[in-house]
C-alpha cells in the first residue's frame, strides 16, 4: 500500500503546538502538530504541499501521474525538491512564497528555481484559477512499509493527514497528524463512507472519520469507535477478509454495513464508487 489523499470538510486550529494524544488502536500513537499559515503552503492545481524546516522550503507531498490534473502533468516538481526562488525573487520563508504567489493573476506564469540533489533547474507553470474552499479539507497519506511519511523511524504502518482551512485565497495548511499503528494491521479506507476502518480486539472498528463521503449515505453515518457487524449480510470479524470483500464489490453496487454503537445495531448504505484521481501516491 502506498500513499492516498482525499479532501474533506473538517475544522482546523491555527496555533503552533506539538503533542501526543490518545491512540486509535492499542498499539498506535498519534503525533499532532498545528501550524500557522507561514509554516506550510498548498499549491493549487498541482496539489503539492510545500513546507519549511525553518531554513529551507521543500516539496513535502506531491501527487503523481493521473492524480495530477492533465494540464499540470508535465510540470517537473518532485517530493524533496528545494524551492529557492520564485519569478526571480529569493524565497526565505513560506510568507515570501505566499506573497509572491498571491500577487499573480490566474494564467500568469509561476517560475520556481529549485534544487534537486546537487542539480539546479527552473520549473514553470501557469497559476490556476482561484480555488475557494468552504471550511477546509484534509490530505491523507498512508504507508505500510515501515517508513513514516516524513521518512524517519522504523516499523509499523503510518497514516499522515494534513488539515487545511480555506479562504478567498485558497487552502492553507493548519495541522498535521501522524498515526503510527505500530505492528498492528493497516487501516482500511472506505472513501464512499468517508471513514478509515482498523482491525482491533477481534473485530473491525471505525478508526477515523475523515468526512466528505463520496456517495450519498442512507441510514446512520458511522462514527469513530463503531464496530462492524456485517457487510452485505456477511459477518465481519477479520480486517483482511473485510478488506478483500469490500474491494471485490463492483462499482455502483449498493453496500450495506451493519455496526454496533452503544449496545445497539445501526445500518448505513451507499453505492460503491470508483477510485477517484484525487488520490495521491507517495514515491520512494
Amino acid at each position: 500500500m502506498r500513499v492516498r489523499a482525499l479532501p474533506l470538510l473538517i475544522a482546523a486550529t491555527l496555533c503552533l503546538c506539538m503533542g501526543f494524544f490518545g491512540a486509535p488502536t492499542a498499539n498506535s500513537q498519534t503525533k499532532s502538530v498545528s501550524f500557522s499559515a507561514d509554516d506550510a503552503f498548498f499549491l493549487p492545481g498541482l496539489g503539492a504541499v510545500i513546507m519549511t524546516d525553518g531554513k529551507n522550503l521543500k516539496i513535502d507531498m506531491m501527487p503523481t501521474g493521473e492524480n495530477i490534473p492533465k494540464e499540470f502533468r508535465k510540470v517537473d516538481l518532485k517530493e524533496g525538491d528545494r524551492i529557492l526562488m520564485m519569478n526571480g525573487k529569493r524565497l526565505k520563508a513560506i510568507a515570501d512564497l505566499r506573497t509572491n504567489y498571491d500577487a499573480l493573476k490566474a494564467g500568469e506564469t509561476v517560475e520556481f528555481g529549485i534544487k534537486r540533489g546537487k542539480d539546479m533547474q527552473i520549473v514553470s507553470f501557469p497559476k490556476p484559477e482561484d480555488q475557494q474552499q468552504g471550511g477546509g479539507h484534509r490530505v491523507m497519506m498512508m504507508t505500510s512499509d515501515g517508513t513514516p511519511p516524513e521518512g524517519k523511524g522504523e516499523g509499523g504502518s503510518f497514516t499522515k493527514t494534513m488539515t487545511m482551512n480555506g479562504d478567498e485565497k485558497g487552502p492553507q495548511i493548519t495541522k498535521v497528524e501522524t498515526i503510527n499503528s505500530g505492528d498492528g494491521p493497516d487501516p482500511i479506507l472506505a472513501m464512499e463512507a468517508g471513514v478509515l476502518f482498523i482491525e482491533k480486539d477481534g473485530g473491525v472498528d471505525v478508526m477515523m472519520v475523515i468526512g466528505n463521503a463520496q456517495t450519498e449515505l442512507t441510514g446512520d453515518p458511522l462514527k469513530e469507535g463503531d464496530r462492524l457487524v456485517s457487510c452485505q449480510g456477511e459477518a465481519v470479524s477479520d480486517g483482511e477478509a473485510f478488506r478483500k470483500q469490500f474491494e471485490s464489490i463492483k462499482v455502483g453496487t449498493k453496500v450495506t454495513l451493519v455496526y454496533m454503537r452503544d449496545g445497539g445495531e445501526h445500518t448505513v448504505s451507499f453505492a460503491k464508487a470508483k477510485n477517484q484521481p484525487m488520490m495521491m501516491k507517495k514515491s520512494g
